[in-house]
């Protein structure tokens, strides 16, 4: 039977609903299209803080702080990073952050919520979960150079000892460029 077709319930016809991916996918594609946000020229990292109900929290991307008073321009490294990036993850917890009510205390603030990112969390990142209660990230591919070996197994090992889980993605975004596609179909 096709979803055209659907099938007769009480002399009603019966629409079968459209497959949609599962929403891990679907979050991973979001943050991975919401990339193009961050001013980093390098990285475009994103990241997706998603509550136990699957709403959206908050969002957050690599950014480059504004200069301080008096500062010429942003500082840059070798490899053409800014040296005082604040990392995708720390962003979507911080805003985060912003929504709940003053006065409410947050150290338990995130610990039934997830954190979606597109490459292996920061331990600044992590540090962030730690403080705010967050026990999840699910996590993108690595981009290579983004940080060394070293701060990796440090972020690894703070997770761990905090309990925090540190997932790697392995679901499918196939349906990202089959959206794109009908998208472009419908505005040529």
């Amino acid at each position: 039977m096709s979803n055209e077709e659907g099938s007769e319930l009480d002399g009603h016809k019966k629409i079968n609903p459209r497959i949609t991916p599962p929403k891990e996918d679907v979050f991973m594609g979001l943050i991975y299209m919401t990339a193009v946000l961050s001013k980093d020229p390098v990285t475009q990292q994103c990241a997706l803080l998603v509550d136990s109900k699957d709403r959206w929290v908050s969002y957050g991307v690599n950014y480059i702080p504004k200069p301080e008073h008096g500062q010429q321009g942003y500082k840059w490294d070798e490899e053409g990073r800014e040296v005082a990036m604040v990392p995708a993850d720390v962003a979507a917890i911080d805003r985060g952050n912003k929504l709940y009510v003053p006065g409410v205390s947050y150290t338990d603030a995130f610990t039934s919520h997830t954190l979606y990112i597109t490459s292996p969390p920061s331990l600044a990142g992590v540090q962030s979960a730690m403080r705010n209660g967050l026990k999840k990230f699910i996590y993108g591919k690595e981009i290579p150079g983004y940080f060394s070996e070293a701060e990796w197994e440090r972020t690894q090992l703070l997770a761990k000892n905090y309990r925090i889980e540190l997932i790697a993605f392995k679901g499918n975004l196939g349906w990202v460029a089959d959206r794109v596609m009908s998208l472009s179909n419908l505005f040529m």
